[in-house]
């Protein structure tokens, strides 16, 4: 066996050696390192340098460099230049620092197509090996190690890429956090793109996210961008201007697109297409965990919903005061929303608005009272309820409140009321705040028109119908519930006199008008001092919480005067007074009586008098 054939065949054993072992630990720079050690020991070179073929560049780029972004420095060589011819490439390389260089191979694949360029500082031993009958088999064999051990390299690196998108992608099922999942991504694609630059644009505002990101804007993104957004498809282009490759990837689910990931590289870099099916799986992946995530966050927060308004429905629904009910459903608005205002308007038959008790003190200054004015005016014109997300692109000038909710109280379709929710950042509420306060103010107007309804229906059962005092029922109650209290007071009974020739000469529309007549006049006078009240047919009632003779007797006289003169045609009355100290009366009947045998007195006395 020759010198060379021996030579041969330890290399042979040697690189097989070298595959077989811990393979997964090298890198290219560390592959081309132990084949330089070879080539050293076999042939003792003094100085040799690798370069790594790049197809998509066209060039010859030095092991040492290959993963770094410098990609126009003078260790790299175009393929041209480099089969330009033996003579003009070692002039060349002499010429760029290479002075010791006198010889090079390059290494190709079984289809001819370059892989390797090595530089050689020959030696005696070298350069007696490349005119032996051995050289074809070596260039052979050290192209097929390079073929090797550029495939395992391929395949080790989209190993460890896809081991990363499935770590990724695995911990999307971790978490229901919209803004996790995209800080994730983000950061994978940097692991999977180094030397790449990214933008994510977003469809909405997220909150929490550790990266920066971009509200998309139809208007001041790219066409490209605004491509991908619309259409979910993957845009690429070349910025020769700026010498960069900018591919824009839709971030998207199966129920539309949330952002669109920008990723800019130098044109230097080549993107393979293994990296382009990483990320579009992962932007992919990425679009179905948000779109899970914020399904599950969308019904984890529509039960949160549910139980809210089911509660305040229940609460609304428990025989309370109007007044209570506005304060609890402020409390469950200030609850959800955290607005800096609410209030609560209603109307009168005038339809002039009125605040409640709880307003604040915004609302009674002028520029609260714009507000008011315009969402009024708003809801009564539209029919609809008002929700502004920057309420400056409303109004002339800057206001104070930005976001504003403004919610019709209905009755049976006719406006009653208006609830108004103001916080001072734009976009504060969200399209599901709207919902939400639109379905408390659903159930809360009809728990308003319930009220309102009892109110009417007790109103009909306590009142007379026809001159609007209070029924004798009513009246008999109260008087009871004074004398269990063993509470002091008085009791004016009387009657008209001569009602029935009213009637009998006027007909009985006219005795009506009377009755109403008298009915106004107690209902103006006793509207803070007691309780008025028809007693049946022409019979009046009043009880009064005061017992002083003197006060009593001032006040039967008024009326006893007053009542002549506001009635057409005009009546007198006869007046029955009881008035008793506290702890004086345990019975009613004895009290009525007693009132009604002073009222007959008085008529027996001559009428349009007052007995006490």
């Amino acid at each position: 066996m020759s010198h060379y054939q021996a030579t041969m065949s330890k290399m042979k054993n040697r690189l097989l050696n070298l595959l077989i072992d811990k393979i997964e630990e090298r890198s290219y720079y560390e592959w081309f390192t132990l084949l330089d050690q070879d080539f050293k020991r076999y042939f003792h070179v003094h100085e040799t340098e690798f370069y790594i073929y790049h197809a998509s560049q066209n060039k010859f780029i030095a092991i040492k460099n290959y993963t770094l972004p410098s990609w126009e420095s003078s260790s790299e060589f175009s393929k041209e230049l480099v089969e330009s011819g033996k003579e003009g490439f070692i002039h060349y390389l002499q010429k760029v620092g290479h002075g010791n260089i006198d010889d090079f191979i390059v290494f190709k694949n079984n289809k001819s197509e370059p892989l390797a360029l090595l530089l050689i500082e020959s030696t005696d031993a070298w350069l007696d090996f490349a005119k032996s009958v051995y050289f074809q088999e070596f260039e052979a064999i050290i192209g097929g190690f390079i073929t090797s051990i550029r495939q395992l390299n391929g395949l080790i690196t989209e190993g460890k890429k896809f081991r990363l998108l499935f770590n990724t992608t695995e911990s999307f099922t971790s978490t229901m956090t919209s803004e996790t999942i995209l800080d994730r991504m983000l950061e994978t694609v940097q692991r999977i793109l180094p030397l790449a630059k990214t933008r994510l644009i977003l469809s909405r505002e997220q909150s929490g996210m550790n990266h920066t990101y971009e509200i998309f804007n139809q208007v001041e993104n790219s066409p490209l961008i605004v491509k991908t957004f619309l259409n979910g498809v993957m845009t690429k282009e070349i910025n020769e201007e700026k010498n960069i490759i900018s591919m824009n990837a839709p971030v998207k689910g199966r129920q539309g697109v949330y952002g669109v990931l920008n990723i800019e590289v130098p044109k230097g870099i080549f993107y393979s297409s293994t990296q382009r099916n990483l990320i579009y799986m992962l932007v992919n992946t990425t679009g179905r965990a948000l779109e899970n995530a914020s399904l599950y966050n969308q019904a984890h927060r529509l039960n949160e919903d549910l139980q809210l308004v089911n509660e305040t429905s229940q609460k609304l629904n428990s025989s309370l005061t109007l007044r209570e009910m506005l304060a609890y459903l402020k409390k469950q608005l200030e609850k959800v929303l955290i607005p800096d205002e609410v209030l609560f308007i209603f109307y009168d038959q005038n339809q002039e608005y009125e605040l409640v008790e709880t307003t604040s003190c915004f609302f009674k200054e002028r520029e609260g009272k714009e507000y008011i004015q315009y969402v009024s005016h708003y809801i009564k014109q539209e029919k609809t309820p008002l929700f502004e997300a920057d309420f400056e692109s409303t109004l002339t000038k800057h206001p104070l409140y930005k976001s504003v909710i403004g919610m019709p109280i209905l009755n049976q379709e006719e406006v009653i009321g208006i609830a108004i929710c103001l916080h001072k950042e734009k976009y504060f509420f969200s399209f599901d705040h709207f919902k939400l306060v639109e379905s408390l103010i659903i159930h809360a107007s009809l728990s308003i028109s319930n009220l309102q309804l009892r109110e009417k229906m007790r109103e009909l059962a306590e009142k007379d119908h026809l001159t609007g005092l209070y029924a004798r029922r009513y009246l008999e109650k109260q008087i009871y519930q004074v004398i269990e209290e063993n509470q002091g007071g008085s009791f004016l009974l009387f009657d008209i006199d001569n009602f029935k020739l009213i009637n009998d000469e006027f007909g009985h529309d006219v005795g009506d008008r009377v009755l109403k007549q008298i009915g106004t006049l107690l209902i103006e006078k006793m509207k803070s001092a007691g309780i008025a009240a028809r007693w049946g047919g022409e019979e009046f009632a009043v009880y009064l919480p005061i017992y002083k003779k003197a006060e009593l007797e001032t006040l039967s006289q008024k009326l006893l005067e007053r009542i002549p003169t506001i009635t057409n045609p005009s009546v007198t009355v006869s007046m029955g007074l009881v008035y008793w100290e506290p702890g004086v009366y345990r019975s009613f009947d004895l009290l009525f009586k007693k009132a009604d045998k002073m009222l007959y007195q008085a008529k027996d006395q001559g009428k349009n008098q007052l007995v006490l």
